[in-house]
């Protein structure tokens, strides 16, 4: 490899080198406003370019808006995480109070993974469905509480544990895309077998500090090297 390569670049030529090993690609749903789909509330999108241009050449790329898929339509009005009684969330509609989607927004997000593999996940922060930790949620009185995990995020969560999932902000810096990619094409080589496990009992996960990140990618040319 070209010692003069600047090091993100060399770690892309060496995750494009790994990717014929992988059986099959990593999997990866993205908010469909993410991708560029005029799905919002209001009939708008939040099109991460950078997305596509980093992403699609390493991954499978898959699209899901769970308020579309259950029903709501485009435009609509928008909803909300409201505390209704001490510990007793419901998602309601905003201008609406008594008008609740938890029902169909959960059912529009199982069927979605009944019928898709999910390895990890980007998706729109704040969102009350795809929030990572951001989804606000205000009191019958309007004031803001704690923040939460949107229902979409809650199902994935419950239903593939060992999924990666981050919102839009992780993949903004290149550096932080590579290493999530690199995360996901580790594990499907070692769920494979087919590789030396010299990152097996590290703890790496998307928080991982950039010293110990390098240490890994210095490893990723032994795995091209087996056999």
């Amino acid at each position: 490899m070209d010692s003069n390569i600047d090091p993100i670049s060399a770690t892309e030529q060496q995750l494009m080198a790994l990717k014929p090993m992988l059986n099959t690609l990593p999997q990866v749903v993205i908010s469909g406003c993410l991708m560029g789909e005029k799905v919002r509330y209001d009939g708008g999108h939040k099109r991460q370019q950078h997305l596509h241009e980093r992403l699609e050449e390493f991954v499978t790329l898959r699209s899901f808006c769970p308020e579309v898929a259950a029903g709501m339509g485009i435009p609509r009005e928008p909803i909300h995480w409201i505390e209704t009684r001490q510990d007793k969330l419901e998602l309601q509609q905003v201008t609406a109070p008594h008008t609740s989607y938890e029902i169909p927004v959960r059912d529009a997000c199982e069927d979605w993974l009944a019928t898709y593999a999910v390895d990890a996940a980007i998706l729109k922060a704040r969102s009350p469905s795809c929030g990572v930790g951001t989804t606000p949620v205000v009191s019958t009185r309007g004031q803001l509480l704690p923040t939460i995990d949107g229902l979409w995020v809650q199902c994935i969560k419950r239903h593939v544990s060992s999924a990666l999932i981050v919102d839009e902000s992780f993949i903004a810096q290149r550096a932080d895309t590579l290493w999530f990619v690199t995360l996901l094409y580790l594990r499907q080589i070692e769920q494979q077998a087919s590789a030396p496990i010299q990152w097996a009992q590290q703890a790496l996960t998307l928080d991982t500090p950039e010293q110990q990140r390098q240490a890994i990618y210095s490893l990723l040319p032994s795995i091209l090297l087996k056999d």
